[in-house]
């Protein structure tokens, strides 16, 4: 399972969202850019042990560094 294709999939919608003007889909679509929070939903789908929730984690929280950088 890839979730860090999630939040990169969520980037895109969000600029979507602010490029088209199209505010009233923010609440159609629900943003997850936090590696924990994606991590706990991903959790919530299928059993993962602590490795493999340290195997979705780290690259989602160096994704998730990336973007802070970017704003």
């Amino acid at each position: 399972m890839n979730v860090t294709l999630l939040m990169m999939e969520n980037v895109a919608i969000s600029r979507y969202i602010q490029m088209a003007n199209a505010q009233h889909l923010k609440a159609e679509l629900p943003q997850v850019v936090i590696a924990k929070e994606a991590t706990r939903l991903a959790s919530k789908e299928v059993v993962l042990s602590p490795e493999q929730l340290r195997q979705i984690y780290s690259p989602m929280k160096g994704l998730e560094e990336h973007l802070a950088t970017k704003k």
